[in-house]
């Protein structure tokens, strides 16, 4: 099973959907994944507790169908394990969805609107462009059953509230405020002064003032947010466009209320880091002849090239080495930005210091990544050594150190 270990899922041929459904029926709680993968097949990817609890947790394991790199959407399904049993109970009933797009267009659609759990993701004005268009393009009952797929793809609510937001952007008609605690900023007593709560929409480009929630009992899930208030709305003609500059347009009312980042996450395919200072960005943004590209549905170079960000981010991945004499060593990778990854390596010895070698390296190269670790010299010693590597793009980490001739590796992180 190649790609457990190197943290990548291997290509394969999606199967047919209603193929797939109709054989996970025949699961039972309780199955072992040998008689999981008799029926369904190997899974295109695994999520575990090392990859971090936000995609599953304790004992748990997930298998993925329809995912095309490791902890991508499972555009398939899950498949819950824990204790090495299907977690699942005897009377589950999988939902069936009708009404969906073809299913090329469907993938697409599901990846487009796919936002990788992360502690704090902040809100992307351009993640909810294309999503609200790709979904306006389906037409109302393709869109609804779209989303109603991929509330079950990502689990309900498991998305955190992105979802209620973004069917203001896609649907017209009443907005009631969903069930899911006690939201601030307050919303409007009466929803039609502000229709698309929390979003403040200014030249196609949404903003978000949401900040929290204080979960009163039991939220609402989206599913049934759906069921309770579809039925009044229309889908949104046309689709959202931009304008060329949204620098200029960002001075509204309401903006205060507006973390600039959003603007700054709009247009980082063409100035890169969101963390760079408005005025700083504004100029860089100039300087590349940035404008909205319609047909590519993002903010585009003078030449229509942009910077291939790296993402959906991962969130903070982690490993403790174990078996290496006398050393106990933890490790952390978590891409910062779109331009940083960061490495965290703690060494903890058990006595005296010792003779040894770290390296930090791209496997599929060999080529080390951080030349800093080979300063650190012959001797180790107890300590934290961070390391920062500048990718833009997808990056494979492994360390590994070297004690007594002996060399002990991590796995591969990709981030």
């Amino acid at each position: 099973m190649l790609f457990l270990v190197l943290g990548l899922a291997l290509p394969r041929q999606i199967p047919d959907r209603a193929a797939f459904d109709s054989a996970r029926r025949l699961l039972r709680g309780g199955m072992t994944a040998a008689q999981v993968r008799a029926i369904l097949g190997p899974p295109d990817d695994i999520w575990t507790p090392s990859d971090s609890s936000l995609f599953a947790y304790g004992d748990q394991e997930i298998w993925c169908y329809g995912s095309d790199h490791h902890l991508g959407l499972p555009t398939l399904g899950r498949i819950p394990f824990k204790r090495g049993r299907l977690d699942i109970g005897d009377r589950y009933q999988w939902p069936s969805i009708s009404n969906l797009p073809p299913e090329a267009q469907l993938q697409s659609v599901l990846k487009t609107l796919y936002l990788m759990p992360s502690r704090d993701p902040g809100f992307d004005p351009l993640w909810a462009i294309r999503a609200a268009n790709a979904l306006r393009s389906l037409g109302k009952e393709k869109a609804l059953a779209t989303l109603r797929q991929y509330s079950v793809l990502v689990g309900d609510n498991k998305g955190g509230n992105s979802l209620f937001w973004l069917t203001r952007l896609v649907f017209d008609g009443p907005m009631p405020i969903p069930a899911i605690g006690r939201i601030d900023p307050p919303p409007p007593k009466d929803a039609k002064d502000w229709p698309t709560f929390p979003l403040i929409v200014k030249n196609d480009v949404p903003y978000n003032v949401y900040r929290n929630t204080e979960i009163l009992g039991f939220p609402e899930p989206f599913s049934l947010y759906l069921d309770r208030v579809e039925k009044d709305w229309t889908i949104r003609p046309g689709l959202l466009k931009p304008p060329d500059n949204p620098f200029p347009t960002f001075k509204f009312k309401g903006s205060e209320s507006v973390d600039q980042k959003q603007l700054l996450r709009l247009v980082r395919e063409v100035v890169g880091d969101p963390g760079a200072a408005l005025e700083d960005a504004h100029k860089r943004f100039l300087d590349q002849g940035g404008r909205w590209d319609p047909e590519q549905q993002r903010y585009v170079k003078r030449d229509g090239s942009f910077i291939p960000v790296a993402e959906p981010y991962f969130p903070a991945q982690s490993q403790t080495l174990t078996g290496i004499p006398r050393i106990k060593v933890e490790l952390s990778v978590e891409r910062e930005s779109p331009e940083k990854v960061n490495v965290t390596i703690e060494l903890n010895l058990e006595g005296k210091p010792v003779s040894g070698k770290m390296r930090l390296f791209d496997p599929t190269t060999n080529s080390p990544l951080d030349e800093n670790l080979y300063k650190t010299g012959k001797t180790l010693e107890s300590g934290t050594y961070p390391c920062n590597i500048d990718s833009l793009q997808w990056l494979e980490v492994q360390f590994e150190i070297t004690i007594s001739g002996k060399t002990y590796r991590s796995r591969v992180f990709r981030a």
